[in-house]
C-alpha cells in the first residue's frame, strides 16, 4: 500500500495516514483507481488537509514529489476492467460486434500506461466528488 501513495519505507504513523486516506475515499465516494493514480495533481477540497500530511511524510523520507509520482504510476493502474465496460463488450459480442471487446482487451494489456480519459472514468454517479 505504501507504494500506491509514493512511499517506500514504512514509519510508525503510516498506517494512520493510509487509513485516513481510505476513509476520505469512502466518505466522499471518490473513485479509488482514479484518486490513487492522480493523487499528486488532484485539487479537491476533501483531500486538502490529508495532502499536506502526505507531502510532509514524503519530505520526511526525502522523496521528491516527482519521484513519488513515478512510483505511484508504477503501482496504480490508469485503467481497470470496469463493470460497465465489460458489460458493453459482452452485450456487443452477443450480436457479433467485437470492437468493444478488442478495445477492452487492448486496455487491460497495459493497465499502467496513461490511457484516454474516456477509458479511465467510472460510470457517472450522482454525488461523487471525483
Amino acid at each position: 500500500m505504501l507504494k500506491k501513495i509514493g512511499l517506500t519505507h514504512p514509519v510508525q504513523d503510516d498506517l494512520i495516514l493510509i487509513n485516513n486516506f481510505l476513509e476520505i475515499l469512502q466518505e466522499e465516494k471518490l473513485d479509488f483507481t482514479n484518486t490513487f493514480r492522480n493523487l499528486p495533481t488532484l485539487d479537491l477540497e476533501c483531500l486538502t488537509k490529508w495532502k499536506v500530511l502526505w507531502k510532509k511524510r514524503l519530505r520526511l523520507s526525502n522523496i521528491p514529489l516527482e519521484t513519488a509520482t513515478e512510483l505511484m504510476k508504477d503501482h496504480n493502474p490508469s485503467v481497470i476492467p470496469r463493470n460497465h465496460m465489460v458489460e458493453k463488450a459482452l452485450q456487443d459480442s452477443k450480436i457479433g460486434k467485437y470492437d468493444a471487446l478488442h478495445e477492452l482487451l487492448d486496455l487491460i494489456r497495459t493497465p499502467y500506461k496513461d490511457h484516454e480519459t474516456k477509458h479511465t472514468l467510472p460510470p457517472k454517479k450522482q454525488g461523487a466528488c471525483f
